[in-house]
């Protein structure tokens, strides 16, 4: 996924870099150089991402999800 993508991404689920960063339990430095292409994405982010823009799964999905794993 090109950093294009990403940022395209992320303006199509109305997501900011900072609230895309705690979804996917990064910090906003990352989320930073995913979009500036200074390093590639993470494979799993990037579908995670791919399946969100699709419709596949939705934003509140992932949070319960990630509340489940991580609390």
């Amino acid at each position: 996924m090109t950093p294009d993508q990403i940022q395209s991404a992320l303006n199509e689920l109305g997501l900011t870099q900072q609230q895309a960063a705690k979804l996917f339990r990064h910090n906003e430095r990352t989320m930073r150089r995913w979009i500036a292409g200074d390093v590639s994405i993470s494979h799993g982010i990037a579908i995670l991402l791919q399946m969100l823009v699709d419709g596949t799964i939705t934003v509140a999905d992932v949070q319960r999800t990630a509340e489940k794993l991580f609390s």
